[in-house]
């Protein structure tokens, strides 16, 4: 730790901003020159380790290319002795995150609306962000009636958008999970409208004070960007419009593809909603509360895709699947073991994806309707299927499934379902939400299984899951064929032919 008035790197300490898990933020004195200036010190424990050294190096290399008066700049970096350093712009003020209660709105959007272009500044240059939140924007305050100047700093966790390379340790996730994208939390690739949903968030956070999944146990936080509908403004905000609901839906839409194409284009949604709001009484009348069908393209004036809500009361048991530990910043890492690291963490999402992991259970394709012992089977994609689909289960962000009914003699065997998922962290968010009391496993074949016993609308059912094989992007579902069959359903599983 250095104190105020020792040198450092030729700069003169004058107090310490800030501390986290990495190193440690101080407002210095150039050398030279007559300004302030902040110092980043990476912690002289952590010089030693290549990964910490190339997240440090690699947050001066990616700010030192952005330009923007939206962007605080970075002067200069080195090592001294056994600790690196990097110099950058000392912005007076605070930063966003002081706010203790809501903040109007007005000032809320025009500091969204800021950022925003900072932010697509960095995208055109293929640069992402990766951890927008309040604490990272900086408030300027302004003089002689001036509004604040608006900075995004902090590009510690940010990587270019071509760069093969992850500077995280295999199998993590590096992010604040408050303000956390659905694709970041399930492992699937990144784009900018990542750190537009995180910005989303941010502006949700400023309009009412709290995120909008805001939890004590971060597995219901996490649960709460994967699968559950946008909250309201209504309860913490009545004297906004209803439009604003919308704009902030599309823009933490589950899907990247439905936010809108740019965060300047959110942010002037934003800006548009509150400039033209009306009597808020009647506004949410006219809209009502939000109703959501996944996989409408929908304009910026109505709600966009979300998967159905998840019912907390299950949720409980998440906290056993992810390995949760603090570091810099406020960010939260999520580790996997060595053998689900070695899980296939992608699929193509679709039908023929099933019918290759399964071959003997499903069509070949959807022109053919007959699964295994002689099933009928047909095929639901995730924007066609039914409000009770899921027999009351949450099967969570499925994007494909064939649904197989009775079939063998008499049509006496199970039902059954086999979904397909993007990534393998897609199925363990599923597995997490279910009771583990309930899981056992069962061979078929040679190979070993794990199983939950579930309620559904049909009786005592069975989720299979595969995780930490070559399926760990799949999920098997078997019901009885109705509500007054009483069918042995792990008897008849392990007699059929998954390979």
């Amino acid at each position: 730790m250095l104190r105020g008035g020792e040198k450092f790197a030729e700069y003169v300490i004058e107090r310490e901003l800030g501390r986290g898990g990495m190193g440690t933020v101080y407002l210095a004195r150039h050398p030279r020159l007559p300004r302030l200036t902040v110092l980043k010190v990476l912690n002289g424990d952590l010089f030693s380790d290549p990964e910490s050294r190339a997240r440090f190096e690699r947050e001066a290399e990616l700010a030192a290319r952005l330009d923007h008066p939206n962007i605080v700049s970075v002067y200069d970096r080195g090592a001294e002795g056994e600790r690196l350093w990097i110099s950058m712009q000392y912005v007076q003020g605070e930063d966003a995150s002081g706010s203790t209660g809501p903040m109007p709105a007005d000032r809320a959007v025009r500091i969204i609306g800021e950022v925003a272009q900072g932010l697509d500044y960095a995208h055109r240059k293929g640069v992402l962000h990766r951890d927008v939140k309040p604490a990272n924007i900086l408030l300027e305050h302004g003089t002689d009636g001036h509004p604040d100047r608006v900075l995004l700093s902090d590009f510690g966790i940010a990587r270019l958008r071509d760069d093969a390379g992850h500077l995280t340790r295999t199998g993590t996730f590096t992010a604040t999970l408050a303000y956390a994208s659905p694709e970041q939390l399930s492992g699937t690739d990144l784009g900018p409208r990542a750190d537009q949903y995180s910005l989303a968030c941010t502006l949700f956070r400023l309009l009412t004070g709290t995120g909008p999944y805001e939890a004590e146990h971060p597995g219901v936080v996490m649960q709460g960007h994967l699968y559950e509908a946008v909250p309201t403004l209504g309860s913490a905000r009545p004297d906004l419009p209803a439009e604003l609901d919308a704009v902030l839906a599309k823009a933490m839409s589950k899907r990247p593809e439905d936010r809108y194409p740019t965060c300047t284009e959110f942010a002037v949604a934003a800006r548009r909603a509150i400039s033209e709001r009306t009597d808020p009484t009647t506004v949410r009348a006219a809209f009502g509360p939000p109703t959501v069908r996944a996989g409408l393209d929908t304009p910026a004036t109505s709600l966009p895709s979300t998967p159905k809500p998840v019912r907390r009361k299950r949720i409980a048991a998440i906290g056993a699947a992810v390995v949760v530990s603090v570091v810099a910043a406020g960010a939260i890492w999520y580790g996997l073991s060595s053998s689900e690291t070695a899980e296939a963490q992608h699929s193509n999402g679709d039908h023929a994806a099933i019918w290759d992991a399964f071959p003997k259970m499903v069509p070949v394709d959807t022109k053919r309707k007959e699964g295994y012992n002689a099933a009928r089977c047909e095929s639901t994609s995730e924007n066609k299927r039914k409000v009770d689909s899921d027999d009351g289960l949450d099967l969570g962000a499925w994007t494909a499934m064939w649904e197989c009914e009775s079939g063998g003699t008499d049509y006496k065997d199970p039902a059954f379902r086999i979904y397909a998922y993007k990534s393998a962290d897609d199925v363990r968010a599923v597995a997490a939400l279910l009771d583990p009391a309930t899981k056992f496993t069962e061979s078929n074949n040679g190979r070993t299984y794990t199983h939950y016993r579930v309620k559904s609308y049909w009786g005592d059912a069975l989720v299979t899951v595969f995780l930490g094989t070559d399926r760990a992007p799949f999920l098997m579902y078997t019901r009885p064929r109705s509500s007054s069959e009483k069918a042995d359903l792990v008897a008849w599983w392990k007699t059929v032919t998954l390979d």
